[in-house]
C-alpha cells in the first residue's frame, strides 16, 4: 500500500504536472495509446502486410502513453525481476530440497491420508505436453502469424525459468505477478516489427505460467479436500480441453452480434478494457518496438 501510493499519489503526478515525456496532454491515468495530435493510435497506419514500416512509422507519428501508463510499465519490469531474485537466493536450497521429495517424505496428516491413492504418473503430464507443443507448433508455422519456431521454444523455454518465482511468490503473499510485460518487452527485441508474433510470443510464455500456476493450486486444493489426484487431473484437463472451443464461440459470437464491441462507450459496456491494453501492446512491443520506447536516446 504504501509503495502504491508513493508511486502512484505521488510520482505520477508530479510526472504529470511537469510535463514530463509530454505526459501533461493526455488523461493522466488512461490505458490507450495517442498520437502527436493526442487522437487514438492507429497500429495499421505503420504496418505493411503486418510487419512494422519505418517509412509510414515516421509520416505517421511518435507513439505516447499516459504518466500511469508509462509507470505501469516501469514497475512491472522491476517488480518481476526482483521476484525472480529474491526467489532463487532466498528460496533456492527450499526449492531443490522439494524436488528431491515426495508425498511419501511428508509427514503431515494431510499427505499421510493422501498416500493412500494412486498418484498422478509422470507420462500423463508427458503425453498432455507433447500433444499441446505439436499443436502449438502446427498453429504458428502453418498459419501466417511470423513468428519463427525457434520463437515458439523460446516462450515455452520462459515459462518453465518463472512459473517458480511467480508460484512461490503467490503461494506466501497471495500476490499474483504476470509474466506479460517482460516476455513482449524481450519478444520486442528478437522478433521485432511483428506485432502478432509478439503478442504469441507473450501468450504462449504467459498463460502457460499462469495455467501452471492455477494447476497447481486446484490440485493443492485438491490435496487438502483429500480429492485422488487422478480424478483432479482428468477433471481439469477435460474442463480445460472443453472451456478452449466454448470460450473462442463465445468470443466469436460476441464478435460479430454486440454492436459496437470493444469501441469506448458501447451502449451495454461491452468496452473489454483488458482487451484495449493487450492491443496496445501489440502497437507498443510488437509493432514500433521496446528499442525505439526504451531504448538509449529514446524519448
Amino acid at each position: 500500500m504504501v509503495s502504491f501510493m508513493f508511486w502512484f499519489w505521488l510520482i505520477v503526478p508530479i510526472l504529470y504536472f511537469t510535463n514530463t515525456w509530454n505526459t501533461a496532454y493526455f488523461p493522466i491515468v488512461s490505458a490507450q495509446t495517442f498520437t502527436n495530435t493526442g487522437g487514438a493510435y492507429d497500429v495499421l497506419e505503420i504496418l505493411t502486410n503486418g510487419i512494422f514500416d519505418q517509412e509510414k512509422y515516421s509520416n505517421y507519428s511518435p507513439i505516447f502513453l499516459s504518466a500511469a501508463f508509462i509507470f505501469n510499465y516501469c514497475l512491472s519490469f522491476a517488480a518481476l525481476t526482483a521476484v525472480v531474485t529474491h526467489t532463487y537466493l532466498w528460496y533456492g536450497r527450499d526449492i531443490v530440497r522439494q524436488f528431491r521429495t515426495s508425498i511419501k517424505d511428508e509427514k503431515d496428516i494431510h499427505s499421510r491420508l493422501m498416500s493412500r491413492y494412486r498418484d498422478i504418473p509422470h507420462w500423463w503430464f508427458a503425453v498432455v505436453f507433447v500433444i499441446s507443443f505439436v499443436l502449438g507448433a502446427v498453429t504458428v508455422q502453418v498459419y501466417d502469424t511470423k513468428m519463427p519456431f525457434w520463437a515458439y521454444i523460446l516462450s515455452l523455454i520462459f515459462a518453465m525459468i518463472f512459473v517458480l518465482p511467480m508460484g512461490t511468490l503467490l503461494a506466501i503473499t497471495n500476490q499474483q505477478m504476470s509474466l506479460s510485460v517482460f516476455s513482449e518487452f524481450v519478444a520486442g527485441h528478437i522478433i521485432p516489427g511483428r506485432p502478432i508474433a509478439v503478442m504469441i510470443f507473450k501468450v504462449y510464455s504467459t498463460i502457460v505460467a499462469k495455467q501452471s500456476i492455477d494447476f497447481s493450486g486446484h490440485l493443492k486444493l485438491g490435496h487438502y479436500m483429500k480429492v485422488p489426484p487422478r480424478i483432479m487431473f482428468v477433471a481439469q484437463v477435460v474442463a480445460t480441453t472443453i472451456s478452449c472451443f466454448v470460450v473462442v464461440g463465445v468470443q466469436r459470437w460476441s464478435l460479430t452480434h454486440i454492436e459496437g464491441v470493444c469501441e469506448p462507450g458501447q451502449k451495454n459496456g461491452f468496452v473489454c478494457p483488458t482487451s484495449t491494453i493487450f492491443a496496445d501492446a501489440s502497437v507498443l512491443f510488437g509493432g514500433i518496438g521496446p528499442a525505439r520506447l526504451f531504448g538509449a536516446g529514446q524519448m
